[in-house]
């Protein structure tokens, strides 16, 4: 779906929750000029180094830490942030608005949100648009 909607080649990815790191791997695969990945857990953190080591993407690195507080200290932009936050986060509703009114978020960047399929952005006003995958629903929103 994002091919779609994006040049690959010139854009700034930020991957919040990466967990294993493969939609930032995806991306440096696309062409993406740099990716950013944050994930707390150490043993997803050195996986994710090791990817990037292996594959040779050298515009590439993992920072440890909490997505939250990162975000809070954060000084640079992205074209694109993807997250797909545990489905037991606190705050869920308000990640989105947490993350567009960040430093890290372009004026015309896009924010993709995975979630499980029953929490409902509706209301949001940078919504663009939902696509329900079985249980799990990617929602796009963008800087208003």
């Amino acid at each position: 779906m994002l091919g779609a909607m994006l040049e690959w080649d010139d854009i700034k990815v930020l991957e919040l929750y990466a967990g294993t790191g493969a939609f930032s791997l995806e991306c440096l695969s696309r062409g993406a000029q740099h990716v950013d990945a944050i994930e707390r857990e150490a043993l997803h953190v050195k996986c994710i180094a090791d990817n990037f080591r292996q594959f040779e993407f050298r515009n590439a690195r993992v920072i440890r830490d909490d997505v939250l507080r990162w975000l809070n200290s954060n000084i640079n932009s992205y074209d694109l942030i993807f997250a797909d936050p545990p489905h037991d986060i606190a705050d869920l509703k308000e990640l989105p608005s947490r993350i567009l009114n960040s430093e890290a978020m372009k004026s015309d960047g896009m924010f993709v949100l995975e979630h499980n399929h029953r929490d409902d952005f509706s209301g949001n006003d940078a919504l663009i648009k939902s696509r329900r995958f079985s249980n799990v629903t990617f929602s796009f929103f963008a800087k208003k």
